[in-house]
């Protein structure tokens, strides 16, 4: 059962960084190279080639004079319009197909990481992952331990489980706060909301 153990930690070890890298971030990863590979959107392809004939169409109308050649300029300005508004439109149509893929791959993400920590639970539910060595604990702590059918003396998988994810959580916590969180301001190294400024302020306006 010593796979096992293994197995579950680094499986919660990924499931706590996809949460700390943020699951958005990982799908958008995962939906790029998808669409990237097998290139299944063609509306993608289409947007490039239509922000192509804006482009070209914009150059076309700085080459002329919209005072002595008025219908030819009138009809670019007329297609550089409509090519614009339906880039506009297929782009949120491409938003929209985005976060649905996003969402979707955000659902195989979750059910990836659940259903094998599902399995383990179910199917070895009252096998015994490690023996400690006698009397290393009290019978209360040995008896935790055990939960939920477990004999004492041994860790039980639910137990493994709980204990590594809480172990898991606070380092996430400890590596978020140091990396990822915003640093907040000291107020007393900003002199436009510092006490002496403020009283300075106040001071001012009085005389």
């Amino acid at each position: 059962m010593f796979d096992a153990l293994l197995f579950i930690f680094f499986w919660l070890l990924l499931k706590h960084t996809i949460k700390l890298i943020g699951s958005d971030n990982v799908s958008s990863f995962l939906n790029y190279y998808y669409l990237l590979i097998f290139r299944k959107n063609a509306d993608f392809n289409e947007l490039h080639s239509m922000r192509a004939n804006l482009k070209h169409i914009h150059h076309e109308k700085l080459k002329i004079s919209a005072q002595d050649q008025y219908a030819k300029w009138t009809k670019l300005d007329r297609n550089f319009n409509k090519m614009k508004t339906d880039i506009n439109n297929l782009e949120k149509k491409l938003i929209t197909q985005n976060e649905k893929t996003i969402k979707r791959f955000n659902s195989i993400i979750s059910w990836s990481i659940a259903i094998p920590l599902w399995y383990l639970r179910w199917f070895y539910s009252n096998d015994n992952l490690y023996w400690l060595p006698n009397g290393i604990f009290p019978k209360p702590i040995e008896f935790w331990l055990a939960l939920p059918r477990n004999p004492y003396g041994s860790i039980s998988l639910a137990c493994w489980i709980f204990l590594i994810g809480n172990f898991m959580n606070t380092l996430e916590s400890i590596l978020f706060n140091l990396f990822l969180a915003k640093k907040v301001e000291n107020p007393a190294l900003n002199p436009k909301i510092s006490p002496l400024t403020e009283n300075e302020n106040s001071h001012e306006k009085t005389h």
